[in-house]
């Protein structure tokens, strides 16, 4: 999750200078390794390795660099890896722990605007290009802001392109990030020397090194000097492609699909700077952080979110955060609480081009006409004991709504004064897990 106020974007402007395609490399080695561990320090224990996973041909998996010590690699038949390594220790995999760790962490990385491409766990890029302004300037402040918000050990490399990118990620230490040379000549000689065995983490080219080492080929730079027809008639396309690769040549970046975006409106009451940061994590991040958003916790400029001023900057803030953050247009989330809840039903039917789902809670409808929100699902949240905002009006909206077909939700709540914010944050929970559905159905159309 990112949180982005309308200071920080208003500072974020272009600069006006020559930006080279710089793209980012996240290593984090042995991921699955260490996540069916259940941490790295299980790995200083000895000899350890991912078992074959059942009913699979028996090949381990990852191993620790004291299983690399005794000659062990991913890949290596069982047999021959317990007759070179008698005290190996195998770890059953972990398939769903892997992939619910490895989505937090690209949820992290998309959290501060990255459009991320994912390999197997443990690996990933981004285009840095888009977020230098935003953090320092430069590809260093990028590369620290994506650390800070991974939070763990990490080895980080940038290059021109995503190939030449994990060669540097692979020269780097922990806490000190690799940036290639530019140049398709300096490129180049920066990964001559580097092993053949950076082709087994490309799929297309994994099947390479063992041959290529079989023939004496053991550097990406010999490998550089071999004909290319001469590569394609023994390797078919992986090896030209894999000759490409090793003088720092390579395809676009194929980011995943991109993020959703919550825009949160906060309640009335005594404003203080940053208000609204401080109720998107009171309230919204609580109970919908399981979405991973990009959310948008705006200060309201004006005397409430209906005012001109007020919808102007929020409109603003919405497109200039499209702009800079990867951001599925499909899936961006209106919501409030109180004076937010009534803007949140100004905002989407005034807005229902930009908006697809809105959370009203304990908010006044106002007179803001229904048939503009079209086919918008909307999560109604109110308590019947709301000493401030009856609870009526709200029911009655809701059921209008649902009387012309509209997708809409109401979820009556008990016995919460409308002062009792938090207590709505299990429904809005719920809320948030029914305007995911919605989207996933209207994508799957």
């Amino acid at each position: 999750m990112h949180a982005i106020c309308a200071e920080q974007v208003a500072t974020a402007a272009p600069k006006c200078e020559h930006v080279f395609a710089l793209i980012v490399c996240v290593l984090i080695p042995r991921f699955e390794l260490v996540v069916a561990a259940g941490g790295r320090e299980a790995l200083a224990e000895g000899p350890v390795a991912l078992a074959p996973e059942p009913g699979r041909e028996q090949l381990i998996g990852e191993v620790s660099a004291q299983a690399e010590a005794h000659g062990l690699k991913p890949g290596l038949r069982l047999g021959e890896a317990l007759a070179r390594c008698p005290t190996l220790r195998l770890v059953a995999p972990d398939p769903a722990g892997v992939a619910d760790q490895w989505d937090r962490l690209l949820a992290a990385l998309e959290g501060i605007g990255a459009a991320v491409e994912s390999g197997r766990p443990g690996l990933a890029w981004f285009d840095s290009r888009g977020l230098r302004n935003l953090y320092g300037g430069s590809t260093e402040g990028v590369i620290a802001k994506a650390r800070h918000a991974l939070n763990t050990s990490v080895r980080m490399g940038a290059a021109p392109s995503r190939f030449a990118a994990l060669a540097a990620a692979s020269k780097a230490r922990a806490r000190r990030a690799e940036i290639a040379p530019e140049g398709p000549g300096r490129l180049s000689a920066y990964m001559a020397p580097l092993p053949v065995d950076l082709l087994a983490m490309r799929p297309e080219t994994a099947a390479l090194p063992v041959t290529l080492e079989r023939f004496g080929i053991r550097t990406l730079g010999e490998l550089t000097k071999l004909p290319k027809h001469a590569l394609a008639d023994r390797f078919g396309t992986a090896g030209p492609l894999a000759r490409d690769l090793a003088k720092g040549k390579d395809t676009p970046l194929r980011p995943r699909a991109a993020t959703e975006r919550l825009v949160v409106l906060h309640s009335g009451g005594e404003r203080i700077r940053y208000y609204g940061s401080s109720f998107m994590k009171f309230l919204a991040l609580p109970a919908l952080d399981a979405l991973h958003p990009i959310m948008i916790a705006p200060d309201c400029p004006g005397r409430d979110w209906t005012d001109p001023v007020a919808e102007e900057a929020v409109m603003a803030l919405v497109r200039q955060t499209l702009d800079a953050y990867p951001i599925d247009a499909r899936r961006i989330l209106v919501m409030g609480y109180s004076m937010g809840g009534r803007g949140t039903w100004f905002m989407a039917s005034r807005h229902a081009d930009v908006f697809t789902a809105a959370i009203p809670m304990a908010a006044s409808t106002g007179n803001d006409p229904l048939d503009t929100l079209g086919t918008m699902p909307t999560y109604v949240i109110h308590s019947r004991a709301d000493e401030v905002v009856p609870f009526g009006p709200a029911e009655q909206t809701a059921r209008q709504l649902i009387a012309m077909g509209r997708p809409v939700r109401f979820q009556p709540l008990d016995q919460f004064t409308h002062f009792e914010m938090y207590r709505y944050i299990d429904a809005l929970r719920l809320a948030g897990r029914w305007v995911a559905d919605r989207w996933n159905r209207s994508t799957e159309k």
